[in-house]
């Protein structure tokens, strides 16, 4: 009986951690999307207030516990987007310091 009550409770958990996920990730896409149209305004179709209405609608129906978490979430894509910025930007020095040598 225990062998199969820790498989079902373990993905019960995993389950409700991948859809709090699905929530912050849906966030910060909503998020992303308004700042890329603001920052330019022909890059994506859509409306500047739609995007920001709908990362609203997201952030408000978030509870106290989930913004932090949400606030937290959004810090760790900002960091990886940086890394993966910053490898890039090597990876770039680098090739057109062969492409001079």
């Amino acid at each position: 009986m225990k062998k199969f009550i820790i498989p079902i409770v373990l993905v019960l958990a995993s389950m409700s951690m991948a859809s709090c996920q699905d929530i912050y990730e849906s966030a910060y896409e909503s998020e992303m999307s308004y700042k890329a149209k603001k920052e330019n305004p022909e890059l994506i179709s859509g409306s500047l207030e739609s995007y920001e209405a709908e990362f609203m609608q997201k952030y408000e129906a978030m509870d106290e516990i989930e913004r932090r978490r949400y606030k937290a979430y959004r810090e760790r894509e900002n960091k990886r987007a940086e890394r993966e910025y910053k490898a890039m930007k090597q990876a770039q020095a680098e090739a057109i310091e062969m492409l001079n040598n």
